[in-house]
């Protein structure tokens, strides 16, 4: 891409850009189509997952991930091919590559609403969370070990129920690293935990959790 790109910017306008190009949109279109192909399979595999776990966690929500490619769904070698030929006035324009999955998107919807558009903060925060944690499961097959959750202030901006929610089930996903500011966190059992003040941290100690863990 970056190699393509760079022909974009520096070559002139005609024929002979043209068929420099034609290598690396061979290759474009190959190692894009894999992408998308390894994409589609990574969104249905995290849709199986946060389709159970974002209830779980929010008490409500129909869950629905849609892998939107530019190209459409049915989009082989030759019609990648045929997009980029079109596209290529305006590419040599404006330097850049404007066909590929690098133009591809994800909706996220909840109840049948674009997330995005019409989600809340909290919403927004408990979906990008939901996702990270619906990893664990794809990973943990492909793997043979569930992998080791770290979870950066991710309960800010959640209501107490479900930050509850969200700390009994990540108290049962193997390995977690979380961090909080909140120092009125709900109880969820013993967890290892270090109190982090003025740049110091504290010896490890085994407590409930109820300040920074």
């Amino acid at each position: 891409m970056a190699r393509r790109n760079h022909l974009l910017q520096n070559g002139a306008p005609g024929p002979g850009l043209r068929s420099a190009l034609a290598p690396w949109n061979a290759q474009l279109a190959r190692a894009g189509l894999e992408l998308v192909t390894r994409r589609r399979a990574a969104v249905d595999a995290l849709e199986t997952e946060a389709r159970g776990l974002y209830p779980t966690l929010a008490g409500t929500g129909a869950v629905n991930l849609q892998y939107c490619a530019t190209l459409g769904s049915e989009t082989g070698e030759a019609e990648f091919l045929a997009a980029l030929d079109a596209r290529f006035p305006e590419e040599a324009r404006r330097g850049q590559t404007l066909v590929g999955p690098h133009r591809d998107d994800l909706l996220i919807e909840v109840d049948g609403r674009d997330l995005r558009l019409y989600g809340s903060r909290g919403q927004q925060r408990l979906m990008a969370l939901t996702l990270r944690l619906a990893e664990v499961g794809p990973v943990a097959r492909a793997v043979g070990n569930a992998p080791v959750l770290l979870l950066d202030d991710a309960l800010s901006e959640l209501d107490p129920h479900v930050q509850a929610r969200v700390l009994e089930h990540v108290s049962t996903a193997g390995q977690v690293f979380l961090t909080t500011a909140d120092a009125a966190l709900p109880e969820v059992g013993r967890v290892t935990w270090w109190d982090v003040r003025d740049g110091r941290v504290t010896d490890p100690m085994l407590s409930t959790v109820r300040g920074a863990a």
